[in-house]
């Protein structure tokens, strides 16, 4: 199952919010955004967890605070909570939508009330449907875990369960109920409706894409009527192909599961078993399947348990290639979205001690190496630099290439922060009425106070020209934007928390109405703007403000330039190509 979202709320305190989470997504639409139900006065951070009250200002609310959005409408949530009361209310939300404040909350809660559990469904701030639960007594500051699992579509199954966090979890379900009047698509967070000023305390959120894999067909069958054509193991995302000599074909999407690996494995060697009447043209059939099922592990979303499994894949591996002829390749043709973008080489070469086979590790970088920038291209950048070691970027002072990159296998450019950054050549966005800037970005040095420009061709804020992409460190986090437009300059300041050792991905869009944010693929902010460029002073610079020689400290990686505003939906698939494998 991949990961869809994750907070440990190991930060900075803050109050009125709770900021950005540990994957980077951003707690409600923006940091200084009312939550989706309820008042920012109920929420704060003490550095290790999440905390929720009841409002000062507005005794009573119900809070519901949204972590982020979902493609898919399955999903699964858990978390810790540590009750202040043996009266507080607490639980989570799934396919979440809306806000109070507009009359349109609409989503699932599973949540315990009045010494209860229950789940109800809920439409523009109306609730439409209670699902009641078993009684569940509580003992206040006491850790209890709590699992929320949606799947389907109608009818819609919710399944939940509350238990001690300090005992094992249990293997059934509290509560198992469908809906046959579904909501069928949002995203996911938290609920409270705490009794007290006393803070309830909120851990180790984890939401995953609960789907499940579905199977036409038996691996068993597949193998043993290596004719059959085609058999399909139909799930969403990529497509692995995988062509045989006789023109069969098997079609694999991810996520799949290590339970589904396990169980593949498993069938496998049951035919396995079977081997030895089978001639060598069949045996040499069953291996190159196999080997497919091997690329589909790639999607699991474990990789610790995707290398528990590889001795039992290996033993297999072994033994096949005993009974195989001397020499054996094997092409796995990789798919996104109905192109081919790269192909994928694996010989079986003599005896097993000469066997050569990509490690699941390496598999998945190839993947990710190329499924990334076919996605950026698709979208038609005027300028796209892989920041590599081809880059097309004139790189001065303190600069260095070939350093880890964002994507797996791929370099990046690190800048010192105090003389190094890179030009685009000819490029100012003189004139411009439309645009994006896009780029991931790590830090070296959060030190320093102040702004410094990631890209800039002038200072917008005294001379109103050009444009400036900034980030704050010091004692003040931010993501800031500015457009000049001759007369005047309009800005975005988004404050944030970064941190060391992580990739950020932001993108800023001007489609001459709004001047937009996004971080992490999430929208951070948004202004009424129009209006042409006017007279930037330098070209396109990256790590540095031409006019006030302000330095990135840090490294640059897959720097793109569009000339039209990206759309939501083509920045959320940015991000997810980076971070879906």
């Amino acid at each position: 199952m991949a990961v869809l979202a994750q907070d440990n709320f190991n930060r900075a305190a803050v109050s009125n919010g709770w900021g950005m989470a540990t994957d980077g997504k951003i707690w409600g639409a923006a940091t200084n955004d009312p939550p989706e139900g309820g008042y920012l006065d109920m929420l704060s951070t003490n550095g290790t967890q999440g905390q929720i009250r009841n409002s000062p200002s507005n005794p009573g609310s119900r809070l519901h605070y949204r972590l982020g959005s979902a493609s898919t409408g399955n999903m699964e949530l858990l978390a810790t909570f540590i009750p202040a009361s043996t009266s507080d209310e607490f639980g989570l939300d799934a396919r979440l939508s809306g806000n109070a404040g507009t009359s349109n909350l609409t989503g699932y809660r599973f949540n315990l009330s009045s010494g209860s559990l229950l789940i109800a469904r809920f439409v523009n701030n109306s609730t439409t449907q209670t699902w009641s639960g078993p009684a569940k007594s509580i003992t206040a500051n006491t850790a209890y875990k709590m699992r929320f699992r949606v799947t389907g579509s109608n009818p819609t199954r919710l399944q939940g369960r509350l238990w001690l966090a300090s005992s094992q979890e249990p293997s059934t379900w509290d509560m198992d109920v469908s809906d046959s009047s579904p909501v069928l698509t949002g995203g996911y967070g938290v609920t409270a409706l705490p009794s007290s000023a006393s803070w309830l305390r909120v851990d180790d959120l984890t939401v995953t894409d609960s789907g499940a894999p579905t199977v036409t067909g038996s691996v068993t069958e597949t193998l043993q009527t290596p004719l059959q054509g085609r058999e399909r193991v139909t799930l969403t995302g990529w497509r692995l192909v995988n062509e045989f000599s006789r023109g069969s074909e098997m079609v694999m999407s991810g996520p799949v599961s290590v339970a589904r690996v396990v169980e593949t494995v498993q069938q496998v060697e049951q035919v396995l078993a079977k081997a030895l009447p089978f001639t060598r043209r069949d045996i040499t059939e069953s291996s190159r399947q196999f080997e497919s099922v091997q690329i589909a592990m790639l999607r699991a979303s474990d990789p610790d348990a995707l290398m528990q499994v590889s001795d039992l894949v290996q033993q297999y591996e072994r033994v096949m290639h005993s009974l195989l002829a001397p020499s054996i390749e094997y092409c796995a043709k990789i798919y996104y979205g109905g192109g081919q973008y790269g192909e994928l080489d694996v010989q079986l070469k003599g005896s097993p001690d000469l066997y050569e086979l990509r490690t699941v590790r390496q598999v998945s970088n190839f993947l990710q190496a190329h499924l990334y920038p076919e996605v950026i291209r698709q979208d038609a950048p005027v300028f796209y630099d892989r920041c590599n070691q081809d880059t097309a970027l004139s790189l001065q002072g303190g600069v260095t290439t070939n350093e880890p990159g964002v994507i797996a296998s791929d370099p990046s450019i690190r800048f010192d922060g105090s003389t190094g950054y890179g030009v685009v050549a000819n490029m100012t966005l003189k004139d411009w009425n439309q645009y994006s800037l896009e780029l991931w970005i790590k830090f070296a040095d959060l030190s320093r106070n102040g702004y410094c420009s990631l890209v800039a061709t002038d200072n917008p804020v005294s001379t109103n020209h050009g444009m400036r992409l900034d980030v704050s460190t010091g004692s003040y986090h931010a993501l800031y934007v500015a457009n000049g437009y001759e007369d005047f300059f309009n800005s975005i300041d988004v404050p944030t928390t970064w941190q060391f050792n992580q990739w950020y991905h932001v993108v800023a869009t001007y489609d001459n109405t709004r001047l937009k944010l996004y971080l992490n693929g999430t929208k951070v902010g948004d202004i009424a703007s129009s209006g042409n460029l006017s007279n930037p002073a330098y070209a396109l610079t990256l790590a540095r403000n031409p006019v006030l020689s302000t330095f990135f400290a840090g490294w640059i990686d897959e720097f793109a330039l569009y000339s039209y505003a990206l759309s939501q939906t083509q920045i959320t698939a940015h991000y997810q190509a980076r971070n879906s494998l």
